[in-house]
């Protein structure tokens, strides 16, 4: 059987201009934990993280997850479309169905 999946972009900008780091806290924890633990209490087997200049913070924030980090090129970093492709194309063949989501709109 083939699994879901989720991209999520952690780099960019929100529609505002403004830059939102996955590790900002909402509430108790970070934004890109509570992607996590949602993403997860719905079944969804394999996380995909696509990352930026955070990215080491970001993977050693979330290792005990079972989270797959993905890093963009600095240049590439800016271009939520191509970021989101290059998760996309991890997991076309791992998943039946993908969901989308950036931390800017968590």
């Amino acid at each position: 059987m083939l699994k879901r999946g989720v991209v999520i972009v952690a780099i960019g900008t929100t529609s505002r201009g403004e830059s939102l780091s996955p590790l900002t806290t909402i509430g108790s924890i970070s934004i890109a934990r509570r992607l996590v633990l949602t993403y997860q209490q719905a079944g969804t087997e394999l996380i995909v993280f696509v990352t930026g200049h955070e990215a080491l913070e970001l993977e050693q924030h979330l290792s005990d997850f079972g989270v797959i980090f993905l890093k963009q090129g600095e240049k590439a970093g800016a271009d939520k479309f191509k970021s989101a492709c290059t998760g996309f194309n991890f997991l076309k063949d791992k998943c039946e169905h993908i969901f989308f989501t950036s931390v800017a709109y968590p």
